[in-house]
């Protein structure tokens, strides 16, 4: 077995197999994205029938029903993951499915008698939550309605059946009288703390532009909802939307790292999409208690929790009539910056309403956008400009609202379905800090119809992987099925050599010249990546660990590369006896 013995780098002796990498370099041969998908459906344990749930509209599949998809690790080791959804008799159901060593087990299902308050109303999502002692929590069925929630009535982990408060009887039945609000309820939402047993629970309280959104958190000690703000005073909303005649609508919300908790919203004036303007943003550091804008004042008015459109500043000016989509999805990466993928028509203010799915982001103490796409002019007039979609349009000219996660190596992938892509799932990723290398490929999926996805939050950030409840939206019922893209997988398989730091298919003295440039980094460098700077190991810190990957790899040629390197073992020799002494001058 071929061994390259690193000389005294950094104070210690490494010695590294160059076979170690030599499985990520045989991996780098043709893959596709479409390699790591799988599509199940979803069966009773026992069962060889497909569940079908309801396709007549999306409401099983609207980005706005967050949580469709939780995975949540027990005490003890195992994981589960849990599902809600309508059937195809309109009913909710919800099930359970353990992860196995070789894989999912099929999945238990509840068949419940509730159902929504209008099967045909988008806006009727379901919601569930898992607190930490196991125990399902289920809003559903609402879109200005009583408050319609409940829970099991034992702990949902483990191999045993369960059941939910009222289940066999209805709506009538359910715990929604236990709320510190009952009426006028849309959009319910949870959250699960990070190293906490409690959940958070959010839901809006009265009208498209003329609405409250309010918090509320599970005490799992005590077994009791309550208001999050009730102690400040006046128990206020989150965000305070009726007093001004606005809404303000969540672009969910995440937690970083941590234990901060960030949110972003856009404001709507009335009931039409259209007057959707800016992205605002708050941070907390105590879960929801104490908000604080991008500058680092509080959210206060004489000493009580206040955020409101007079102010709340935008990070993001995007005016009226600019096509903003409300509600749709935001993540936190690597380094706890935040980022909000949505649609929205960067050109209307010079006329052009051609909507482009754009990502904003917090970089640092700012906050930049960049365009995903280059769609193609739509809905234009004489002179072929593009038009403003209005509400009545946007089912003819369909984008659904995006998803968006970022992993490990600070990559962003966004997940979306547009009719100008033949309404399929389409995946968009960018791996340059400035997000200006969007690459676009399309999964072969089924055509999705108005399907919008509703991202495993939890599963991604474990495991890597993109999971989705896969519903092509249709027909009055479909096989209900879970998409799985293992995007982390897919990735490890086409990335560079490890060694290969500007990415040409060698490495060689190119690569150790910019981990010399390098040396001792621990903050990245404005306008490259992590990989770019050598950092090999994903630890953000370029060091003896990435010197000695480097070694291991000397001279490697990738595949596809049609140039041959010359032998520079004595160049990499030197690099790394001298590696000390560059560590010395940086920090000198």
């Amino acid at each position: 077995m071929l061994q390259i013995r690193a000389t005294h780098v950094a104070g210690i002796f490494l010695t590294v197999c160059a076979s170690t990498f030599c499985a990520a370099a045989t991996c780098r041969a043709d893959v596709t994205p479409a390699d790591y998908v799988t599509i199940t459906p979803i069966r009773e344990i026992g069962s060889s029938t497909d569940e079908l749930a309801y396709t007549g509209s999306k409401i099983n599949t609207e980005s706005i029903k967050q949580q469709t998809l939780t995975t949540i690790n027990a005490p003890g080791g195992d994981r589960y993951q849990f599902i809600s959804y309508y059937d195809e008799n309109a009913k909710l159901v919800v099930g359970r499915r353990k992860m196995l060593t070789a894989g999912w087990s099929d999945w238990y299902l509840r068949q419940t008698a509730f159902v929504p308050n209008s099967i045909n109303d988008n806006h009727d999502v379901s919601s569930i939550g898992v607190d930490g002692d196991g125990y399902l929590h289920v809003s559903w069925g609402m879109h200005g309605n009583p408050m319609l929630y409940t829970r099991s009535t034992t702990s949902a982990f483990g191999d045993t059946s369960f059941v939910l408060a009222g289940d066999t009887i209805g709506n009538s039945a359910g715990l929604g009288y236990e709320m510190p609000h009952t009426s006028g309820i849309t959009y319910p939402s949870f959250y699960n703390i990070p190293g906490n047993d409690d959940l958070l629970f959010s839901y809006r309280v009265g009208s498209s532009g003329d609405g409250d959104l309010q918090l509320v958190r599970w005490d799992n000690t005590a077994n009791t909802w309550n208001a999050v703000h009730a102690a400040t005073g006046g128990n206020p909303p989150l965000l305070a939307g009726t007093d001004t005649d606005v809404n303000g609508y969540p672009n969910y919300a995440a937690f970083d790292s941590q234990g901060n908790w960030h949110i972003t919203w856009t404001w709507r004036d009335t009931g039409g999409y259209q007057t959707n303007h800016n992205i605002m943003y708050a941070w907390s550091p105590n879960q929801g208690v104490d908000w604080y804008r991008q500058d680092g004042t509080l959210y206060q008015e004489s000493g009580v929790h206040a955020i409101n459109e007079s102010n709340a500043p935008p990070v993001v000016n995007i005016p009226e009539q600019s096509s903003l989509m409300n509600q749709t999805y935001m993540t936190t990466g690597p380094e706890d910056n935040v980022y909000v993928a949505s649609y929205w028509a960067p050109n209307a203010a010079s006329g052009d309403h051609l909507r482009q799915y754009m990502l904003a982001w917090q970089d640092g103490d700012t906050w930049r956008t960049s365009q995903i796409t280059n769609r193609n002019p739509e809905y234009t007039n004489a002179e072929g400009v593009s038009q403003k979609i209005t509400d009545s349009l946007l089912a003819s000219y369909y984008m659904c609202r995006p998803t968006v996660a970022v992993d490990d190596h600070d990559r962003v992938i966004v997940i979306f379905n547009d009719w100008q892509r033949g309404k399929v799932i389409t995946i968009a990723y960018s791996e340059d800090p400035d997000r200006d290398d969007w690459q676009l490929f399309d999964l072969p999926t089924d055509i999705m119809g108005r399907w919008e996805p509703s991202l495993d939050i939890n599963r991604w950030k474990e495991d890597g992987v993109i999971s989705l409840l896969y519903l092509p939206v249709g027909p009055s019922s479909g096989v209900a099925s879970i998409f799985e893209w293992d995007a982390e997988a897919y990735f490890a398989a086409i990335a560079p050599a490890p060694g290969d730091a500007n990415r040409d298919g060698l490495v060689d003295e190119d690569d150790a010249g910019r981990l010399a440039t390098y040396w001792g980094a621990t903050d990245r460098a404005d306008g490259i990546t992590w990989w770019e700077m050598g950092d090999f190991n994903n630890d953000h810190a370029i060091n003896a660990v990435d010197a000695a990957i480097l070694a291991a790899n000397w001279d490697y040629v990738a595949a596809e590369s049609t140039t041959v390197p010359e032998p520079s073992t004595l160049l990499l020799a030197t690099f790394l006896v001298t590696a000390p002494l560059l560590i010395g001058r940086r920090r000198g």
